[in-house]
């Protein structure tokens, strides 16, 4: 149990869970109970005090469905292109060219035996 004085009122916290630290150790996810109160999942800045304790500042707390709402949220942001994974399953293309295959779009088009290309 730790305290915290804020507007001249002391306050007290309860780590009961660390989840995990961000940002270098400056922010951590865990689970906290203020002045006795039922604990919550928090995202707060922190910092260890000369004696090393975690010391809390200021954040947020999130519900469960926060939690899984903020998750879902971060499961859909656009993920950069790999530029680099692209050229590379080109590789042969070229070759494959210089023996008669066509490509449109950077795809190879596959012929049937009747000379109609496959998906175009």
């Amino acid at each position: 149990m730790a305290t915290k004085k804020v507007k001249n009122a002391e306050v007290s916290y309860d780590v009961e869970e660390i989840y995990g630290y961000l940002a270098e150790g400056k922010k951590v996810y865990a689970r906290v109970s203020w002045n006795g109160n039922p604990a919550k999942d928090e995202l707060r800045r922190c910092w260890t005090d000369d004696d090393g304790n975690l010391k809390l500042g200021k954040g947020i707390d999130l519900s469960e469905d926060e939690v899984k709402s903020l998750m879902a949220m971060i499961d859909k942001k656009p993920k950069p292109v790999d530029f680099n994974a692209i050229f590379d399953s080109t590789a042969g293309i070229s070759e494959k060219r210089k023996k008669g295959m066509t490509t449109v779009d950077g795809f190879v088009v596959l012929h049937r035996r009747d000379g109609t290309s496959v998906g175009h």
